[in-house]
């Protein structure tokens, strides 16, 4: 048995395609995610992210490979599944959780926290990052408007190699190319549609930061399926504060 499948790794969710997607859809993603999306490490991709998303591939392009691995994948979750069911059944009226949900909510009354938007863990207010996600905590500047309610401040158009996580635990990111950004928010171009709604983790040589994805809009004319995601910041920070939209001071 490949090692990868006893690691438990969603070759599915790798690949950004459903269980029951074709070979050519399986094939179209693969290729847009390594060449289209830069995840090669010829073209620059991390060598790490490649090799799973290789692994990925070799065993979902291949009839044989993948039903075996659809099998032990299906049987690991309808195990999670029954677990969790038994584990229910043994609280009873769920009498033994409510009381720890009321302790742990009486707890965080009596000190204040801040509240990760992406994993929704509780930090120090001292914390500058999660210490699950390592999602930044620090919330974006106030970016005040004119007259005409527009900003000061125009997204800066660029095109940077990113990758973002849309829940947590999550082993491995999804990769994307941010196409603009400002402090209070960015647009990335994906392989992946992201229900709107949804707050996601962003990362790359620029900044960190947590989004909430406010559209989520299919790439016309395109033969591979590309997504732009426009993201409202909800957390926000920048490695290296250098140009002057970094502040939002006239």
């Amino acid at each position: 048995m490949p090692e990868n499948i006893k690691n438990r790794r969603n070759y599915y969710r790798i690949l950004h395609v459903q269980h029951d997607a074709p070979e050519a859809i399986i094939r179209a993603s693969y290729r847009t995610i390594m060449h289209k999306l830069r995840q090669h490490p010829d073209l620059g991709g991390d060598h790490w992210n490649a090799t799973v998303i290789n692994e990925a591939y070799a065993v979902l392009s291949q009839p044989e490979k993948r039903a075996a691995y659809d099998a032990i994948l299906f049987a690991d979750q309808e195990q999670k599944k029954n677990a969790q069911q038994r584990q229910g059944a043994a609280s009873p009226a769920g009498q033994k959780t409510a009381s720890a949900k009321n302790r742990e909510k009486a707890g965080k009354a009596a000190r204040p926290t801040i509240e990760c938007p992406f994993c929704q863990q509780s930090n120090p207010p001292s914390q500058a990052f999660c210490k699950d996600c390592h999602s930044p905590l620090t919330t974006p500047p106030e970016t005040s408007l004119t007259i005409d309610k527009q900003r000061h401040i125009e997204r800066l158009a660029i095109k940077e190699k990113s990758h973002y996580f849309d829940h947590w635990p999550q082993t491995t990111s999804s990769p994307a190319v941010m196409l603009d950004i400002s402090p209070h928010g960015c647009q990335l171009l994906s392989s992946q549609k992201v229900n709107t709604g949804t707050v996601i983790k962003i990362d790359s040589s620029r900044l960190s930061a947590t989004g909430l994805v406010h559209r989520c809009q299919q790439e016309s004319g395109s033969v591979e399926s590309l997504f732009f995601l426009s993201i409202e910041f909800k957390t926000l920070h920048f490695h290296k504060a250098e140009g002057g939209f970094v502040s939002t001071h006239a």
